[in-house]
């Protein structure tokens, strides 16, 4: 029996996902292991439990609470001696299959786990990876080899610790020279699978089944779905401000006008 840690994020209204998420990984993921889970949240309908910790965390407002999450999961460093395995989903997952810890985690030497975006899935070199080489998440045109989402990421405690350590400082090394990595977290996970020869090696790529978009049909097996946001108040409301919305308006009117 492995122990693994479950770390999730609901600040603002995500806290809506947590019920159906908690419930169906414990009916799903993988059975007849331990599962503790690390809930970093501002909300105060979520409360700790035998198999949960509940950590007081802002919310941070976009984009600041998807750069800081390396930072935040290691908040917890220090309780996660014990645990074997540890895994980060996005709220709006929900798995809707079994899935084992063989299937999810994989066997032999490998010791990362990530999933491939379902719309950069055959197409890597039309993914949004980091451009700006002045960046510490920038891949090279050569090492574009796959794009992932960062709603799930997972790994053995050592190699995952030492990934969040990485990505952490990465990211506070671009906001300290004022950068803030295309799409955040994502920016920086894609660069660490992408650029670094030993992550590379030791990584279970899942496919399409374990990141299955709701609303899409693929001829996969669904096993873990990500819901649609849209569906459940939309991107603003789920952030907690309508203030994101207001502003891809503004820049999409002054992309048309001025190009950029």
């Amino acid at each position: 029996m492995k122990r693994i840690a479950i770390f999730y994020i609901c600040t603002g209204k995500y806290d809506i996902f947590w019920n159906d998420f908690f419930a169906s990984s414990e009916n799903h993921f993988c059975r007849g292991h331990q599962k503790h889970y690390f809930v970093f949240t501002d909300s105060a309908a979520i409360a700790s439990g035998d198999n949960v910790t509940v950590i007081y965390q802002d919310n941070l407002g976009w984009p600041m609470i998807a750069c800081y999450r390396y930072r935040i999961l290691l908040r917890m460093e220090r309780e996660l001696g014990s645990f074997d395995l540890m895994a980060f989903f996005n709220a709006n997952a929900i798995f809707v299959a079994d899935v084992s810890r063989e299937d999810f985690f994989g066997g032999g030497i490998r010791s990362l786990v990530c999933a491939r975006h379902p719309l950069f899935f055959e197409k890597p070199a039309e993914a949004p990876f980091e451009k700006r080489p002045g960046s510490t998440a920038f891949v090279p045109d050569n090492n574009r080899k796959r794009y992932c989402q960062s709603a799930i990421s997972a790994g053995t405690k050592d190699e995952y610790l030492s990934m969040l350590h990485e990505l952490a400082d990465n990211t506070e090394t671009d906001l300290n020279n004022g950068i803030v990595a295309a799409w955040h977290d994502e920016s920086h996970w894609n660069a660490y699978i992408n650029n670094n020869r030993s992550a590379k090696d030791v990584l279970n790529v899942l496919s399409l089944s374990f990141i299955y978009p709701e609303g899409y049909q693929f001829s996969c097996e669904k096993k873990i779905m990500m819901r649609d946001k849209r569906r459940h108040g939309g991107i603003a409301f789920l952030r907690g401000s309508a203030r994101w919305t207001r502003w891809k308006r503004l820049r999409s009117k002054l992309e048309k006008i001025f190009r950029f």
